[in-house]
């Protein structure tokens, strides 16, 4: 035996529904019974009240309640309501008959339900969870967010920079913060920032300094810190003034770069800035601006020398610095004896362009570019990182360029020695692989093809590998 008006199961011989009140047995006195005229689809989509478009008319319900939607965190199922969307009204009653009370069953089987006093005592405790459930949302709400620093919360587009820079030995072991977005700390509390390992360890980068409406840290490196070693996440947190092993849980910003796959962007960063197969086991930009160093300073000495054969070792070693070990064009400085006139400074093996010439992945450049685009290429990769890929990519274009044209003039030079005109040439070569070109009204190169040298080059490295922090 089902209920006409709302399907519910009932017990056999029950009188009213014990879900939404209808009669259900004509055998009452003075009783109506309501046919349930639509599908339950059709009652659902029925509009709820105020919800009528203006101009069309609509006949007023008899006490009519807004239904509470129940918000989505909420399991509970949604308000039982009658087919005309109102809470239930008792029918009414005739003079010639005394109205005679449903039989409440003292045990309800499953498939039936409590009388209307125990409903109404349902309806009144779903509402007090309900108080409860949304009080206790915007408490936690008001306790997460806002604008309250102390309680982990800033304001929605607050965030802050973490930008890695070299340490006093020339490795990327610094780091410099910067936020013109954070909002005072709360009264005797300062930020301090953080770098977070992967083996659960923490880095204090130190507080930060307030000037104006900018906050900045700098950390210039630690001795015996390697920052990009394990480095796999960063954040700003809420101290007491002074130094602390740990930050605090709460972080008002922070960030995430996974890296040890192949997937993660940050994986090529470290290839790049901190450590890759090369001959010294270095970071590829930074071999790469390693030996452009070595390779300006190797071809000035071209001007001073004062024997052939002290040209023709210079000679060597600038190949030697451009192709690799692996190239048929490498000589051997101290099998020819380049030690007795001063000349022992060669390349450390791999070679600015390689055996290649820059048109493989066999020497810095190459390989520099190869996981500079890997970096930018991956699902998880910044803006920041693909904003700089083509400024590095650009500046190792004009790597390979003029890198070519110094071995090639170097190579010219064995069979000419003395041609000042192709020295001063090849030490110009030399300079701008290093050092780039300044455009006319420009103060410093620009990342852009015929401008970038190297160290252009390695400061976009850094660019692409700096990461934002943001409130989550």
């Amino acid at each position: 035996m089902r209920c006409p008006n709302c399907n519910n199961s009932l017990d056999e011989g029950a009188v009213f529904c014990g879900i939404c009140g209808t009669p259900v047995s004509p055998s009452v006195q003075g009783a109506t019974v309501i046919e349930n005229s639509g599908s339950y689809a059709e009652t659902e989509a029925r509009p709820m009240p105020g919800s009528v478009p203006y101009g069309q008319q609509s006949m007023p319900m008899q006490q009519q309640q807004p239904t509470m939607q129940s918000p989505q965190y909420n399991n509970a199922p949604p308000a039982q309501q009658t087919s005309y969307g109102g809470p239930y009204s008792p029918p009414p009653m005739t003079s010639a008959s005394p109205y005679t009370p449903p039989v409440i069953p003292q045990a309800p089987t499953p498939g039936g339900r409590a009388n209307g006093s125990l409903r109404a005592i349902f309806i009144a405790a779903s509402l007090v969870l309900l108080v409860v459930i949304v009080g206790g949302g915007i408490f936690v709400f008001m306790s997460r967010g806002g604008n309250n620093p102390q309680a982990g919360g800033v304001p929605t587009g607050t965030s802050a920079t973490f930008s890695f820079k070299d340490d006093a030995q020339g490795k990327v072991n610094g780091i410099t913060v910067e936020s013109t977005t954070l909002p005072a700390p709360p009264a005797g509390k300062e930020y301090q920032a953080w770098i977070l390992n992967n083996d659960e360890s923490f880095v204090a980068l130190g507080p930060l300094k307030q000037n104006g409406k900018t906050f900045t840290a700098d950390f210039p490196g630690k001795k015996g810190v390697t920052l990009l070693d394990k480095a796999i996440g960063a954040k700003i947190t809420v101290e007491q003034p002074g130094q602390h092993s740990s930050p605090s849980p709460s972080s008002v910003l922070s960030a995430s770069f996974p890296s040890g796959t192949p997937d993660k962007y940050f994986t090529h960063i470290k290839h790049l800035l901190f450590q890759f197969g090369t001959p010294h086991n270095l970071g590829l930009m930074v071999g790469l601006r390693d030996q452009a160093t070595i390779l300006n300073s190797q071809a000035g000495l071209l001007k001073n020398v004062n024997s052939q054969f002290a040209e023709r070792c210079v000679l060597w070693s600038l190949i030697d610095i451009i192709e690799g070990t692996k190239s048929p064009n490498f000589v051997n400085l101290q099998n020819k004896g380049c030690a007795s006139v001063g000349i022992t400074q060669s390349g450390d093996g791999l070679g600015i362009l390689g055996k290649s010439m820059g048109q493989a992945q066999d020497g810095y450049a190459g390989l520099a570019a190869a996981h500079a685009s890997l970096a930018a290429s991956q699902s998880d990769s910044t803006g920041n990182t693909k904003t700089h890929q083509p400024h590095v990519q650009a500046a190792i274009d004009d790597t390979i360029e003029w890198g070519t044209k110094v071995d090639q003039d170097a190579q010219a030079l064995l069979n000419a020695l003395g041609n000042h005109g192709k020295i001063n040439e090849l030490v110009q070569l030399a300079g701008q692989v290093l050092n780039g070109v300044t455009a006319a009204g420009q103060e410093a190169p620009r990342p852009i093809k015929g401008e970038a040298g190297v160290l252009t080059d390695y400061q976009h490295t850094l660019l692409m590998a700096a990461v934002d922090l943001t409130s989550k």
